[in-house]
């Protein structure tokens, strides 16, 4: 069963938007920022490099012509980061015709113009500068041709001379020049002014005498041309416009004369004959075909916008490229139906539907009084909702560890008041959907099944607090425990209350936790069950099934489990163990300190073991096991170094697993060294610390967990391979013969090779001992192909092992995952 419904993944509410109205502000503010920076949407001017060179968001590169696409492999990249066309399609009705629609083609395209006198005396003063700086051995930026390649120019640079120089064009300045400061001297400075365009025209699609579309698009290429045509006469209408001497592609030289004065700078400018007109263009493509999806007779109709502007790409006066170009699309009512995207789950949760298909772009859904309105865009931007987690009624962990069960009841009301919304919602799907409950009024009902099982199960566990006395004080410890943890020096830092469906989940964890006193209680069948605790990251999914572990350790030690390992905690990568190590401490290292503060001889009488945390990951990051040389007469150079690094004050810090003190809640955490009892100790340094010698109950050699049994092991998927060649490991199962005074638990013989001392060993099983009653798998989703049929086969042997072993009730299974699918089967 996976719980993620009404327990807290809940959108946020337009209350909650208005309180958080100047976060949504600010991140609209960002993206329009970066975006208009990205497409020049924010600029007039573009100076110092070609706009091509700098707004990568949504520009067009023109179509090459043949001696280009000669060089094209020089363009690789050019060509990935700008497309020659972009566009949309759309699925309408086949049977209407013809089929018009109104087409707004909205871009920017630039134009070079002169700079100012300053400009060009910063320029050529920079320019001179940096040439000096090369004649002097400085390198500015690359010096081969190779590394102009590599910037995805292709061309070389030259120093240059004055006006009049002639240079092969491919040994002209190159972008990468431009803005490594490498030009000539006396080059022009780079200045491109922008005009925007747009244009409104429409597309008709119908069919000929012989059945096929025809398409019609000679209305709306018409009145781009128009706009094509004013955007040249702004160019020559603009006295600023760049001129040259010859070719309109010829690089103006600027002679250090031109400088002295405004007149001078006026004068060398006029005199530059040759215009420059850009030759920009449109090509508009659309088409007709069979839609091919089923249940649906639909047409696709797709239209591309080309940039045919005739120009080459490395052009040093004109920029062919086209600049944020946007598509808006019009049809008439119903004119258009959205495809369904197939990855998508198919269900009543999820919106299937998307309005368009793009082409090197996204297609929007505009909303618009008239019509089905459609527009483009190169930065899709989509608004996630945040998950957030419902508060009310309030589960404050003091009240739940003082008087539980009135909190618990008022849940239980505010979840049977919710029943009523599962009705509402299946009116309002079928009023919004026609075909709703054909299609999904049986996914619908399993769900409201779910819910009304999530209830009864709540129930159960309130029922078993009230009913049984193990149960409850379990509970209220449980809950003390957090209350503990989330204390906090800083108010905005503490954490007082459960969120609902942390609260939730563990109360319905309870009745299978409890049949383990009742091997034949009707709660037995839920033990079987896998339940999924599903929420987004850093929603609290660990605390929920922290609260089942700790509840789990304190019911054990009342149900007569003085000893053991209660719960076995797998995660499939050991940098996440490793961070999970650390949370499972604190929880536990204070459930260990409430604990030893009880009376009841269940929990803190003779021959009770504490509790305590098994770090069980192998010798890639602690060792599997510690023995001292001098007395093993099997040892290896590896027991050796081992050995000594145990020793060694400095050298054993790196087995350091806990960081901070559970009970301190500071890092004042050292790694010491017991030689008596071979063990790695993490002693907290305080001097007020809480632990016994400031002992914090953590265990990171394999053999020590062995030999100490932790109620919780903390390990990777992998070490569960270990049963079919450790030994020791049955004793993890409860298979145990007694203990060795110094060491630990053995069985047959005592855990520590190096131990050979016989009189040591105290046979007999410790009362109630068994191996682990629940299995707790974090990170669910990455347990999926080899690593998933891997980790099968030995979990179905460990269920096998614990029946073997006389564990009459299943290993209970719970796991969570942030990222979840296809989780019924």
């Amino acid at each position: 069963m996976v719980w993620a419904d009404w327990k807290g993944k809940d959108a946020m509410s337009n209350s909650h938007y208005d309180r958080n109205r100047e976060e949504w502000m600010l991140a609209e503010y960002l993206v329009e920022r970066i975006c208009g920076r990205a497409t020049g949407r924010t600029e007039d001017e573009c100076l110092r490099n070609h706009p091509r060179d700098v707004y990568f968001l949504g520009n067009l590169r023109p179509r090459p012509n043949p001696a280009a696409q000669q060089r094209a492999e020089l363009h690789e990249l050019q060509r990935k980061l700008a497309p020659m066309a972009f566009g949309a399609e759309f699925l309408v009705d086949g049977d209407a015709e013809p089929i018009a629609f109104s087409v707004t083609l909205k871009w920017a395209c630039y134009y070079r113009i002169f700079p100012t006198l300053a400009q060009q005396r910063e320029h050529q003063l920079h320019q001179s500068a940096g040439s000096e700086d090369e004649q002097l051995g400085v390198t500015l930026g690359p010096q081969t041709p190779s590394a102009d390649l590599a910037a995805g120019n292709g061309t070389q640079s030259q120093p240059g001379g004055g006006e009049g120089d002639e240079r092969d064009e491919t040994e002209e300045e190159t972008a990468a020049d431009r803005t490594r400061g490498r030009g000539p001297h006396d080059s022009l400075f780079i200045r491109f002014r922008k005009i925007a365009c747009g244009a409104t025209g429409t597309i008709r699609l119908e069919r000929n005498q012989d059945g096929q579309w025809v398409t019609d698009v000679s209305n709306l290429m018409q009145v781009l041309t128009a706009e094509i045509n004013r955007a040249r006469q702004v160019v020559l209408d603009d006295p600023e416009r760049i001129r040259t001497t010859t070719s309109p592609e010829r690089q103006v030289q600027v002679p250090e004369g031109a400088l002295a004065s405004d007149v001078a700078f006026r004068r060398f400018l006029s005199s530059l004959p040759t215009e420059v007109v850009p030759s920009w263009g449109w090509e508009v493509r659309a088409v007709m075909r069979p839609s091919g999806l089923e249940h649906t007779d639909g047409q696709v109709v797709s239209i591309q916008f080309l940039n045919v502007s005739q120009s080459d790409e490395r052009a040093h006066n004109t920029e062919p490229f086209l600049f944020d170009p946007i598509a808006g699309f019009s049809f008439p009512d119903d004119g258009v139906q959205p495809f369904e995207l197939a990855l998508a789950p198919r269900g009543f949760r999820y919106d299937r539907h998307i309005w368009g298909h793009g082409f090197n772009c996204a297609v929007e859904r505009v909303h618009s009084a008239s019509g089905s309105t459609f527009r483009t865009t190169f930065s899709p931007v989509f608004r996630q909702m945040r998950y957030v987690t419902r508060s009310r009624p309030v589960a404050r962990f003091s009240d739940l560890a003082r008087d539980p069960v009135p909190i618990l009841n008022g849940i239980v009301r505010a979840m049977e008041e919710s029943r009523g919304l599962w009705e509402e919602c299946r009116q309002r799907y079928a009023q919004d959907h026609r075909d709703w409950e054909s299609r999904f009024e049986d996914e619908y009902e399993r769900d409201r099944l779910r819910f009304e099982d999530e209830v009864a199960r709540f129930r159960r566990g309130i029922e078993l607090i009230q009913s049984s006395p193990e149960v409850s004080l379990a509970f209220r410890l449980t809950n003390e425990t957090f209350l503990r943890m989330g204390e906090h020096n800083q108010p905005e830092k503490r954490k007082e209350s459960w969120r609902l469906f942390q609260i939730v989940f563990l109360v319905t964890q309870i009745s299978s936790i409890a049949a383990l006193s009742e091997p034949d209680s009707s709660s037995t069948a839920e033990r079987r069950a896998v339940d999924i605790i599903y929420f987004p990251t850093g929603g609290g999914k660990t605390e929920a099934y922290l609260a089942t572990v700790v509840f789990h350790c304190f019911f054990d030690r009342l149900r007569g489990k003085s000893a053991g390992v209660s719960a076995w905690t797998r995660f499939p990568l050991r940098l996440l163990t490793l961070q999970q190590t650390q949370r499972m401490a604190d929880a536990i290292g204070i459930a260990e300190l409430i604990r030893q503060s009880q009376t009841d001889r269940r929990l803190n009488g003779d021959g009770i073991d504490g509790f305590s945390v098994g770090y069980f990951v192998g010798a890639e990051a602690t060792p599997n096991e510690i023995v001292d040389p001098n007395r093993y007469r099997f040892a290896g150079p590896e027991d050796t170094v081992i050995w000594s690094q145990a020793t060694d004050p400095e050298a054993r810090q790196r087995w350091k697993r806990v960081v901070r003190c559970p009970a301190c809640k500071t890092p004042t955490v050292r790694v010491d060294f017991d030689v008596v009892a071979v063990r790695i100790v993490h002693r907290c340094t305080s001097a007020t610390c809480a632990f016994s010698g400031g002992e914090i109950p953590v265990r990171v050699v394999d053999n020590e967990i062995y030999r100490t049994l932790p109620s919780v092991v903390v390990g990777t998927i992998d070490k569960l391979a270990s049963l079919g060649n450790q030994r020791k490991l049955a004793q993890i199962f409860g298979q145990v013969d007694g203990r060795c005074s110094v060491h630990g638990y053995y069985k047959v013989r005592c855990c520590q090779k190096d131990c050979g001392d016989q009189s040591r060993l105290r046979p007999g099983v410790p009362r109630g001992v068994t191996g682990p009653t629940l299995f707790i798998q974090d990170e669910l989703h990455l347990l999926k192909e080899g690593l998933g049929t891997f980790d099968a086969h030995y979990e179905t042997f460990t269920q096998m092992l614990c029946r073997r072993f006389g564990q009459r009730e299943p290993l209970k299974i719970v796991a969570s995952s942030a990222t979840i699918e296809a989780f019924e089967w």
